[in-house]
């Protein structure tokens, strides 16, 4: 239908058109939000599920990261025990200085160096495994050499039982590092799980969600112009009544009644302009006299020469 033929409609024809239009979509409506009904109903429980599974294992990596963190800690501060204890003994001379192969000087060293690797440097999980495995072989070489000592000095004992505890926190922050790195990947695969299934449960939320909020649209529809029909359009054709009798359309008016506005406007603005200039112009001027006082006027001094010359010197006029 062209614009020719759909301003030839009656406006009651037209309402009435909406009307069953709208009462299609209610007879259509409730057999769609069922079945979105029916889609949100299967999605939602998927996505809660898994995220539910991610989630736990999300805690249960966490919770393994921070073992791992909290025996190498541990362990770093028995290192520093242990180094104490072993220059006690070599100042009481209980203690030869090991090979330097073995010696703790380069153990701690190498675990130092090991330890700022781990925490600074950026790596994926394989490359910290690395270095914790490096760790716990470096502990194992020296408790080897403090065991075939500790037979010899009975003083040992207690730094031997230092090292032991040392190496079963390196061996379980391994285990637990060994153990988060199988769990990554898993998780990984549940987080890609979860955010497709909370894509489809988001989907099939906004379908209900659009579908149940046209029913309530095509439904206030049909009472606005049913009670349209009842109340008649006479004020609602105001305007093209106006034009067909001749009269301007409402953008017309708009349009010049915004022009006369502008039009007020500049000649206000215009007015101000002259007002100032005439004011500028009628405020008396100054003459040389009164701006400069204290230089006397060339007319003055040659009045006064003039009286001086018809003036007797006696003080008698000729």
């Amino acid at each position: 239908m062209d614009a020719e033929a759909l301003l030839q409609l009656t406006p009651e024809l037209l309402a009435k058109a909406l009307i069953h239009r709208h009462e299609r979509l209610i007879e259509e409506l409730p057999e769609a939000i069922k079945q979105h009904q029916d889609d949100l109903d299967f999605a939602k429980p998927q996505a809660e599920s898994a995220r539910s599974q991610r989630d736990i294992l999300n805690t249960q990596v966490a919770s393994l990261k921070s073992e791992r963190n909290t025996c190498t800690s541990r362990a770093g501060e028995l290192r520093i025990e242990a180094a104490a204890q072993r220059e006690k003994l070599l100042e009481e001379g209980k203690l030869r200085n090991p090979d330097p192969k073995w010696a703790r000087e380069k153990l701690d060293a190498d675990l130092k160096q090991l330890e700022f690797d781990l925490e600074t440097q950026a790596g994926d999980h394989k490359r910290e495994y690395k270095i914790l495995r490096q760790m716990r072989d470096l502990q194992a070489e020296h408790e080897m050499w403090v065991e075939k000592n500790a037979a010899k000095v009975p003083e040992l004992k207690e730094y031997f039982n230092v090292q032991q505890e040392m190496r079963k926190l390196y061996d379980q922050a391994q285990k637990a590092h060994q153990t988060m790195l199988e769990l990554v990947d898993e998780n990984l695969e549940l987080h890609n799980t979860f955010v497709e299934k909370e894509e489809k449960r988001r989907i099939a939320a906004s379908r209900y969600s659009h579908s149940t909020r046209s029913l309530d649209i095509s439904k206030a529809a049909i009472d606005g112009w049913n009670n349209r029909l009842s109340k008649g359009f006479d004020d609602l054709l105001t305007d093209q009544n106006r034009v067909a009798e001749g009269g301007m359309s409402s953008i017309a008016i708009r349009r010049n009644k915004k022009r006369d506005e502008e039009a007020a406007k500049s000649a206000s603005a215009a007015s101000a302009k002259v007002k100032g200039k005439a004011g500028k112009s009628n405020r008396p001027r100054k003459s040389k006299k009164e701006e400069n006082p204290s230089k006397p006027l060339k007319n003055d001094q040659a009045d006064n020469a003039s009286t001086s010359a018809d003036v007797d010197p006696m003080g008698e006029e000729e």
